[in-house]
């Protein structure tokens, strides 16, 4: 009995571990609930922007991260190459440690800068035996330095030998070469610093090893001039919001997932190896059932011979590191599929992201957000029944269902952080309360750069674009394709009037919307279009004659003189549709916004769905409202918005 009573309170705990293994956001009993402050200033935390007022492109930049590891494997920089005036924008997701990571936030655009510099300028870098980076970029931010000077000191030595051999060949290099050569040589450089690596110094944490064995994905853009590059290894993503003369929002996905998803990867994959491999190289969606993206930095456990990782690896990770039928290395690569495309006048931002992001918030959904955000709206998140159930079991689902007006951020990437964990005060609150590292089975580091850019692009760049397209191959979510638009769904199109618009009418019509009686936000079909909000709150019947609109009960709403209310409207069907006043009025449950793009409706999706998808499919019933900005309220002038 003695012996059962001292089991007790381990039971207890192994109970206790057993539930936060199941639901690892459960969290403590009584968990302490954040107020909207504290949310905030959490939020908040890491957010950076940046004017760039000389610029000829780019307004400005936004930057923000939110850690789910206990050290943040997720790394962003931005700098402006000085041989060209170029910018470059990158974000990276390091995995099985950060230190790859940092490596190539500090290092990889120095590579880049080198590779785009004239044969004149290599002679003049090489001869000065002066590589140092600020002699090749000029960063935006500093963040703290964690890289030692003997880590910087050697790949400052080995870019020098690359500066030697490119003065040496006298090529001259497209932006597409020069963006695949610098992300190559970095990553060789990675494994060549570990393999001769003399640090000595005791208790020094950051070696090169430990570089080389850990890995990450990356993301870059190059914007030079009118010109827009972006190279992606990986699964992080760069998505250009566009701007149709409607005022129509669309997503263009710029780069493909380097996942097992993506069939043409795996295909790719398999046919460097021999046929008997086939089966053993990708387990589970996973190289050698460990490893997710098929591209990355560092990994060299999966592309050092079996000889060197004996030699160079084991002494320290042991002979496991090397994975079972490892027999034709290497397995993996750093090389970039880059795109190219001609900036135009409907570009009007760019958001680079680490897959912490896209793996809840579809492109179209992020590129509404923003847009909305931009213009100072309100946003609707439209969440997939279910999704958060599983991360929240206990609770039920109709917790989830409406957002009050609250705090709005300036920042757009916070705004996405916040759209990514829910929006909602409850959902944010309930994430962020999960301790870091548990936090982890939840959710992954994010780290989001938004990008906008100056209404500088040509029109005539539209065409560029469209020839370009058709000469190269670029990926939209796993299908090589040519560059194709990811649309809003139609439903907040601006109608076509086939001569029965009722804005013309000298009669009160009925208008009576579908949904619930209990007040909850619902998605219809007949209402959707006029106010493009994808849902309205409950039943309600509306009588509408020219551009006044009323509910039974409430008074005449007038749309006004700038904006009219365009409707098409069938008695068989219901079947209603139109654009909305720029009035902000919440009389009828209705948010009036200018530009058909009130109360956008997007959809937060899963990790498995495609997230170029328009039709996103599934059953959406919960509806989440994220607050816009107060109108009146006094503020700044953005980097978003042009002078």
């Amino acid at each position: 009995m003695r012996i059962k009573r001292s089991c007790k309170p381990l039971q207890r705990v192994l109970r206790t571990l057993a539930r936060r293994l199941s639901n690892p956001a459960a969290g403590p009993r009584n968990a302490k609930q954040l107020t909207p402050e504290e949310v905030a200033t959490i939020l908040r935390a890491n957010e950076f922007s940046k004017e760039l007022e000389e610029n000829p492109v780019i307004n400005g930049y936004y930057s923000n991260c939110l850690a789910a590891n206990i050290t943040m494997e997720d790394r962003s920089a931005e700098a402006k190459i000085l041989s060209s005036e170029a910018s470059m924008f990158a974000v990276y997701d390091g995995h099985a440690g950060h230190m790859c990571a940092e490596v190539l936030s500090r290092k990889l655009f120095p590579y880049i800068a080198t590779a785009l510099l004239p044969a004149e300028g290599r002679n003049k870098l090489f001869y000065s035996r002066e590589s140092q980076d600020t002699k090749l970029v000029e960063m935006y931010r500093h963040g703290k330095q964690i890289l030692s000077e003997d880590v910087i000191g050697v790949f400052d030595e080995l870019r020098t030998d690359w500066v030697d051999k490119l003065r040496r060949t006298k090529q001259i290099f497209t932006r597409e070469d020069c963006l695949t050569k610098a992300f190559l040589r970095m990553d060789a450089d990675l494994g060549k610093a570990a393999e001769t690596d003399t640090m000595t110094q005791e208790g020094s944490t950051y070696t090169m090893l430990e570089a080389a064995m850990s890995g990450a994905v990356a993301c870059v853009a190059l914007i030079e001039g009118s010109d827009l590059y972006v190279a992606g290894t990986g699964d992080c993503g760069a998505v250009l919001g566009r701007q149709k003369k409607n005022g129509r929002w669309t997503a263009l996905k710029l780069n493909s997932e380097h996942t097992a998803s993506n069939k043409k990867e795996v295909d790719r994959m398999k046919s460097e190896h021999p046929d008997d491999e086939a089966k053993t190289i990708i387990q589970q969606n996973r190289l050698f059932g460990s490893l997710m993206p098929l591209r990355a930095f560092g990994d060299f456990r999966y592309k050092w011979p079996v000889d060197t990782l004996e030699r160079v690896a084991a002494p320290t990770y042991g002979r496991q590191v090397i994975s079972a039928n490892y027999r034709t290395p290497p397995y993996l690569t750093a090389s970039p599929d880059v795109v190219h495309r001609k900036i135009t006048s409907e570009d009007k931002f760019l958001v680079l992201a680490t897959d912490g992001l896209w793996d809840v918030l579809s492109p179209d959904m992020v590129v509404q957000l923003v847009g909305d955000h931009k213009n100072r709206l309100p946003s609707t998140l439209r969440i997939k029944k279910g999704y958060y159930e599983r991360v929240f079991p206990q609770r039920c689902v109709q917790e989830f269902v409406t957002l009050s007006p609250s705090e709005f951020y300036d920042n757009p990437s916070t705004y996405l952080l916040r759209a990514a964990l829910g929006g909602s005060l409850d959902l944010v609150n309930r994430q962020l309360a999960v301790p870091l590292g548990e936090a982890r089975n939840i959710r992954d580091d994010i780290t989001v750069t938004v990008i906008f850019l100056k209404s500088a692009g040509k029109d005539e760049a539209d065409n560029q674009n469209t020839k370009a397209g058709m000469q190269r191959n670029v990926t939209e979510t796993h299908v090589e394709q040519d560059p194709t638009e990811s649309v809003s769904p139609k439903v907040n199109e601006p109608p076509k009037d086939k001569g029965g618009s009722m804005a013309h009418s000298t009669k009160w019509e009925d208008i009576e919307t579908g949904g619930s009686d209990d007040g909850v936000a619902c998605s219809l079909k007949d209402l959707d279009a006029a106010v493009g909000s994808g849902g309205i709150i409950g039943k309600k019947s509306f009588k509408i004659k020219g551009d006044q609109i009323r509910e039974a009960g409430h008074p005449t709403r007038t749309t006004g003189d700038s904006t009219r209310i365009n409707t098409k409207h069938s008695r068989a069907s219901n079947d209603f549709s139109g654009t909305a006043d720029n009035s902000p009025n919440t009389t009828m449950g209705l948010q009036w916004t200018p530009d058909d793009t009130a109360r956008r409706t997007t959809d937060l999706t899963q990790n498995n769905a495609d997230p170029t998808s328009t039709n996103t499919g599934g059953d959406f019933s919960d509806t989440i409202k994220i607050p816009g900005p107060d109108p009146i309220k006094a503020r700044e002038e953005l980097p978003g918005e042009n002078k």
